[in-house]
Order: C-alpha cells, then sequence, then structure tokens
C-alpha cells in the first residue's frame, strides 16, 4: 500500500505511541485481555487495498479579521474571548467588547461599567473570562472582584454573570460571591453545570465554584454554588460540553493528573509523559483583546 508522506508520519506517529512506555501504556496480560481463554485469532485470507486517494488536506481559509481592543492601561491585559452565532465578545481587564461577526463593534464597555454600571475609583474588576453556552444559547462571564485601597491586595470576590438570551448586548444576570485571597481564574462548561476555578491560600491551593446552569439561567434572586478546593494551585476545570461528569487536571513534572471533581479526596489518574521543562526567558507575548 502506498502512504504519502504525511501518512507515514501518521503510521510512526502511532506506532511510537502505542510502544512508548512515556504515555503510561503498557502489556496487557493474557489473563486481564477481555477475550482470555478464547482461541487466538489468525488471518486465513490475503486482501489489497486500492489507492483510493493521494489528496493532501488543506487548512482552512483564514476568515475576515479585525482589530480587538489595543489597551495598554492595565498589563498584562489577561484576554479572553468567545463567539457565538451573532457576536463575537472580547472581555479584558480593560474592557468588555461585543462584535458583529464583521468585526463592527455593537458595545463596548469597561470591567466597571460592565459589573455595575458605572465607574468607581476603588472597585477593581480583573481576571475575566467569556464563554458562550452553544446548548442553551447564553453566554456566560466571570471576573474576580477587589478593591484598590485593600491592604490585603489580591479579589475578595469571584464575579458570575450569564446573558437572559443570545444577544450579548442584552440583559444580563450578574452574582457575586465573598472570598478573599483569590487570584487567576479559570472558566469550564460541562452539559449542566459551569465550573469556576480561581487559585487562593497564597496562591498554592485551588478553589472551584461549581454551579447548575439551570439554576443560573433561571435569574435567581439567590444562586446556589457547589465549592470545591484542594491542592495543587494549577488545577483547572475541563471544558468538556457533551459529559454530565465535572473533570479536573493537574500536573507535576513528570505527569499528567486527572480525577472527578466530586472525588478530590481519592487517588488521581496519572498518565506518564517524562520531564518536560518551561522557559521563562524572553518578553510576554502580546495580549491584544
Amino acid at each position: 500500500m502506498h502512504l504519502n508522506p504525511a501518512g507515514r508520519l501518521l503510521c510512526v506517529a502511532a506506532a511510537v505511541l502505542l510502544a512508548s512506555s512515556a504515555w503510561g501504556q503498557r502489556t496487557v496480560r493474557d489473563d486481564e485481555h477481555p477475550y482470555r481463554g478464547g482461541a487466538p485469532v489468525r488471518s486465513t485470507t490475503a486482501d489489497t487495498f486500492e489507492r483510493f486517494s493521494d489528496a493532501r488536506l488543506k487548512p482552512p481559509p483564514i476568515g475576515r479579521g479585525f482589530a480587538a481592543e489595543a489597551s495598554t492601561v492595565i498589563t498584562p491585559g489577561d484576554a479572553a474571548g468567545a463567539v457565538g452565532p451573532v457576536h463575537l465578545v472580547s472581555s479584558t481587564n480593560a474592557s468588555f467588547i461585543v462584535y458583529d461577526r464583521s468585526g463592527s463593534r455593537l458595545l463596548q464597555l469597561t470591567q466597571d461599567q460592565f459589573w455595575i454600571g458605572e465607574e468607581k475609583e476603588d472597585d477593581v474588576f480583573f481576571d475575566p473570562r467569556i464563554a458562550y453556552d452553544e446548548r442553551a444559547g447564553r453566554w456566560v462571564a466571570i471576573a474576580l472582584h477587589g478593591s484598590i485601597s485593600s491592604e490585603e491586595g489580591g479579589a475578595d470576590a469571584v464575579m458570575v454573570a450569564a446573558s437572559a438570551t443570545s444577544d450579548a448586548t442584552g440583559a444580563w444576570s450578574r452574582y457575586r460571591l465573598s472570598n478573599r485571597g483569590l487570584d487567576f481564574t479559570r472558566l469550564a462548561l460541562t452539559r449542566d453545570t459551569i465550573m469556576v476555578c480561581s487559585r487562593f491560600g497564597g496562591g498554592d491551593d485551588f478553589l472551584i465554584f461549581s454551579i447548575d446552569k439551570g439554576a443560573l439561567y433561571a435569574s435567581p434572586r439567590e444562586l446556589p454554588a457547589r465549592r470545591y478546593f484542594g491542592a495543587p494551585a494549577d488545577t483547572v476545570p475541563v471544558d468538556a460540553r457533551d459529559e454530565s461528569v465535572e473533570y479536573v487536571v493537574s500536573t507535576t513534572a513528570r505527569s499528567i493528573l486527572l480525577n472527578r471533581l466530586d472525588r478530590l479526596d481519592q487517588p488521581w489518574l496519572e498518565f506518564a509523559t517524562g520531564e518536560t521543562s518551561v522557559s521563562t526567558e524572553g518578553p510576554p507575548a502580546p495580549q491584544a483583546g
């Protein structure tokens, strides 16, 4: 069978992954095999594959591009963005901007204006995240809230908001939950919940709030949430929008760790990856919207 260069590369990669112990693979013993006890299967006929196509995959064409937020007032920008069927939303430390799919700005607010409707000198909203829930046709936004004059520093609350419809320029429901010592955020969606993650405890631990989508989108006066916390601090929630189970991942120098959010007291599933190193040299990557 003829293989083009891309095909040969794919076969080599597959062989390496299957054979390498660096990915946590191991040989399955005969007594562990799901078909143990049966007679081995052997080939009895020879078949031939006919060459079907030598066509090479082409990258998708680049669509319309447009400039987003270029403010340098707050560095880093902590840029986040999401795309819906009609709108594209950019959320940074400096602003909350809604575009149409052609790049025209439909709405531009500061984070203060988005969360409390006005500018306040002592309030600061930062580490924003934004997501579009295609199952429900809703936008979900989060951020941390702090006070510039606070002697403790960091955030003293986590903010959560959901749009009333798929229109990002329309009405939103906003919620605040007090919790001191927060810094940095992650946002993930499952089939039934949203997970809001932040570091806390001096940056050594993580804190995750699990919120039922149905409750959030019903716009109640009070929004219930389940709180989970643990270590290490770089644990992040998994965005798995077809799954009902909430997962989190973390890393060590040699492994990727996976666990269910509701089973953090149980051993983590570990996937060996080999030793990795991270360089902190060089300038930071730009964050333009």
